[in-house]
């Protein structure tokens, strides 16, 4: 996303659409991917992203990198973004798109597709909103962004980007995904990973985000503990509102 005076790379699954939300009240937003942004590029609906076989104009909302640099509003402005564990986005992923009849059907999959389907899809078929979030930012370019924030660490990261670019981003975001109907995935993700296949896989596909980004399926695992206990802690204290 383009605003008036930043570049917010919103990576789908990090807690962008928060961030971005916030940004949009303080900040004059330019372009967020919208056709208007690649009619001014003057982008042919043939052109791929990269070496993938990915139309450039399949990004709606979300804009990569070196989709952004191919303009020239980039100039001095400072980038930001924000990345998660790829163990957890991955599921988070996968929800999302189970969730919409369009990519089921892009990713040919179905509505009973399983997580291990998912994966299958996605290792096989280039798909914009599933890239690895290296892909979003460009190895090229990572010292060259101005921040790269982590979900497992929002309250903090985005209170140093606050103070470090004199913003006031506020987000009610929280990773503890309550069962409540369908929309909203389990709280507990280890569950997907019962077997080594499927963490083989996951670290195949986002190998380059377990390295570049410091991730391990240990840290998915310890962040997990801790958030379903928060979410128990949380639980608790509900009940005990209700109770008085």
């Amino acid at each position: 996303m383009i605003f008036e005076n930043l570049i917010f790379i919103h990576i789908p699954k990090t807690a962008g659409s928060s961030i971005q939300n916030s940004l949009i009240k303080q900040q004059k937003l330019i372009y967020e991917g919208t056709d208007d942004f690649f009619n001014f590029l003057g982008i042919s609906s043939n052109k791929n992203f990269g070496n993938k076989q990915i139309p450039i104009i399949s990004f709606k909302r979300h804009l990569p990198l070196e989709v952004i640099k191919l303009s020239n509003l980039i100039q001095d402005k400072p980038i930001i973004t924000f990345v998660r564990n790829p163990f957890s986005r991955a599921v988070s992923l996968y929800y999302e798109c189970m969730r919409s009849e369009l990519y089921i059907n892009d990713l040919g999959m179905s509505s009973n597709s399983t997580f291990e389907d998912f994966l299958y899809s996605i290792e096989k078929k280039d798909y914009w909103f599933t890239m690895p979030m290296i892909d979003w930012i460009g190895e090229n370019n990572l010292n060259n962004i101005g921040f790269i924030g982590k979900i497992e660490n929002i309250e903090n990261d985005i209170k140093k980007i606050n103070n470090k670019y004199q913003l006031k981003i506020k987000v009610k975001y929280h990773n503890y995904n309550n069962s409540i109907g369908s929309k909203y995935s389990p709280p507990d993700y280890t569950k997907f990973y019962n077997k080594d296949e499927t963490i083989n896989k996951v670290e195949k596909i986002f190998f380059k985000d377990l390295t570049a980004f410091k991730y391990s399926f240990e840290d998915f695992k310890i962040f997990e503990k801790n958030k379903t206990n928060k979410l128990k802690m949380l639980v608790n204290i509900i009940k005990r509102k209700l109770s008085i």
